[in-house]
Order: structure tokens, then sequence, then C-alpha cells
């Protein structure tokens, strides 16, 4: 019963940030501790998080997080 773009007003000065990328970033957030602690594959920790397209998700993972899905799991690992 809230309207959209008063929603996303109130969410953004809360937050600050809209509500898709808050939710675009704790999928990726996500993803990267399945590639560390679980030892997923770029693939599968795009499957576990929503991602339907690998591409897609290697895009977007290497924006925020600066390098490819592999190459963070493979700098990462413990």
């Amino acid at each position: 019963g809230i309207n959209r773009g008063y929603f996303s007003t109130i969410f953004k000065n809360a937050i600050g940030k809209s509500p898709k990328q808050y939710i675009v970033d704790v999928r990726l957030e996500k993803a990267a501790r399945f590639l560390l602690e679980n030892n997923f594959t770029p693939s599968e920790a795009a499957r576990s998080t929503g991602y339907s397209d690998v591409f897609n998700f290697s895009k977007m993972f290497k924006r925020k997080f600066g390098v490819s899905p592999l190459n963070y799991k493979n700098k990462n690992r413990r």
C-alpha cells in the first residue's frame, strides 16, 4: 500500500542505495561467500544466488569486486 517512488526514496535515505542495488549487493556478497566457504564454481554460485545467466553474473561480480568470480576465488582461497 505504499507508492514505489516514495518507498525507494525512504529506502535510499536510510540505507544509502536504491532497493535494487541493495538486493544486487546482497546477492553478490552471498555468491562470494559461496565461492570461498563452500568451494562453489562460479556457475554454482550464480545459480544459487538467483542468476540464470552466468555471463551476466560474472559481469556484475566483476563490477562489484574488481575481478572475475574465478579470480576472486583463487586470490582469496584459504
